[in-house]
């Protein structure tokens, strides 16, 4: 992926600085030979960055031009019961997208993915792998609450579904992250027992984009059932391990 290959180059720019640096002060190159060098390195490092800026602030644009999009959307009767379209949130070009079901109660009120307990949940599985909200990008297939939180409906699924994977290939992101069934069959196009699936790493392309899917539990599911508490942060350990 692009955004990887940036990451890369400016790692090695950044480490090919430090050796110079180090060459010189342990009188391995004269002082001109390091300032030569060190100048062609360090802007090589001032371009990258200047690159990796000025994408991140297109993918952010496009995220948001996207968002007016969905707000607007009214193809599904929930679009006119909901208080907000819970749309998502985080970093536009995150290596980790974390895709839901559908708003709640609370997210419907804030406008904004996993709040309330499953949102705490969702915290700490995080915090545990030494990541924040802002490291990744969370957001729902389904971008409306559906009425007295029920199951969204297929019809629902399949038109919040165009706006979910428009989001993935703008973002780009090395791993997708299912949160329960709904999400899971969507992404995955299967339709198998979140139990029966979670934990395990799958291989999709979006628009030509290489990308691995691990579903995991939802997190309300570890709220009323303890059981599965281990289970959901193991899971998420196993993300860590993931990610370049």
């Amino acid at each position: 992926m692009e955004t990887n290959f940036i990451e890369k180059q400016l790692s090695q720019s950044v480490q090919q600085e430090s050796e110079l640096r180090w060459e010189y002060m342990n009188g391995i190159i004269e002082y001109d030979d390091y300032l030569n060098q060190s100048f062609i390195t360090q802007r090589s490092i001032s371009e990258i960055r200047k690159y990796k800026h000025k994408q991140e602030n297109a993918n952010a644009k496009k995220l948001e031009i996207l968002k007016e999009k969905i707000q607007g959307c009214n193809k599904c009767e929930i679009s006119h019961t909901c208080l907000n379209a819970v749309v998502g949130e985080g970093n536009p070009d995150a290596k980790v997208v974390i895709v839901g079901e559908a708003p709640g109660k609370v997210e419907d009120k804030q406008g904004n993915p996993f709040k309330g307990k499953s949102g705490a949940k969702l915290n700490e599985a995080l915090h545990r792998i030494e990541m924040k909200r802002s490291d990744v990008f969370i957001t729902n297939v389904v971008k409306c609450r559906p009425s007295d939180n029920r199951d969204p409906k297929p019809e629902e699924i399949k038109n919040c579904g165009f706006y979910l994977m428009k989001q993935l290939a703008i973002i780009k992101p090395q791993i997708i992250i299912t949160l329960g069934r709904f999400s899971t069959e969507y992404i995955l196009q299967i339709k198998k027992p979140i139990s029966s699936v979670r934990g395990q790493l799958h291989h999709i392309i979006i628009n030509g984009e290489n990308t691995y899917v691990l579903p995991i539990y939802h997190p309300a599911v570890t709220i009323y059932d303890r059981s599965k508490e281990d289970v959901f942060f193991d899971d998420f350990e196993f993300v860590k391990e993931l990610i370049i």
